[in-house]
C-alpha cells in the first residue's frame, strides 16, 4: 500500500473517494461497502473519524466523509466492498493528519 490521500488538518471534515472500476468484472456491481480507519502505529480500528455511512450511490466510486484525527498521525483507510458476484474487495490508502495541511 503506497498510495496516499492528500493530508488533512485535524479540524477539517472532508469526503474521500475510492474508485473500484479497474477491479470489477464486466457487469459486476458494488452491493455494499464499509470504510475502516486505523492509525498506522496501532492495530485497532477507529470509528471516531467516520461521519455517517459509506456512500455507494456513485458506485463504482465509493465515498466516505471523515473528520478529526490526531495531528502528526498517519491513518490507514480501508474501503471494503462486496460485489454482485459475492467477491470482497479491499482498497487501502494512507493519509497523514497535520495542522495546516
Amino acid at each position: 500500500m503506497t498510495q496516499f490521500f492528500s493530508p488533512k488538518d485535524p479540524e477539517e471534515t472532508i469526503v474521500l473517494a475510492v474508485d473500484f472500476t479497474a477491479v470489477l468484472d464486466v457487469a459486476e456491481t458494488i452491493s455494499s461497502a464499509v470504510w475502516l480507519i486505523s492509525r498506522e502505529d496501532a492495530s485497532e480500528v477507529t470509528t471516531a473519524m467516520l461521519v455517517g455511512t459509506t456512500d455507494i450511490s456513485g458506485a463504482p466510486i465509493i465515498r466516505q466523509k471523515v473528520t478529526g484525527g490526531t495531528a502528526q498521525g498517519t491513518y490507514i483507510h480501508r474501503a471494503k466492498v462486496v460485489t454482485s458476484a459475492s467477491r470482497t474487495l479491499v482498497h487501502g490508502v494512507r493519509q497523514v493528519v497535520s495542522y495546516g495541511a
